[in-house]
């Protein structure tokens, strides 16, 4: 998944780079456009937009 990380830490164009089905896809997705404020990049002292890429792992627990 990519993202951007903007300077008020919110989460904004998430993107999928690698997929598995478009399924899981629209889940990572989702999940990832639902996560909280956190702390923003800062360069100099300053907030700013930062682009992140985030490897999700999905497990398969068929039959639990």
């Amino acid at each position: 998944m990519s993202f951007v990380l903007e300077k008020d830490g919110s989460v904004r164009d998430v993107k999928t780079l690698r997929g598995l089905s478009t399924e899981t896809n629209q889940e990572a997705e989702r999940v990832l456009k639902l996560s909280p404020k956190c702390n923003p990049g800062m360069l100099d002292g300053k907030a700013v937009r930062v682009v992140y890429n985030l490897p999700i792992k999905f497990a398969n627990k068929a039959g639990k």
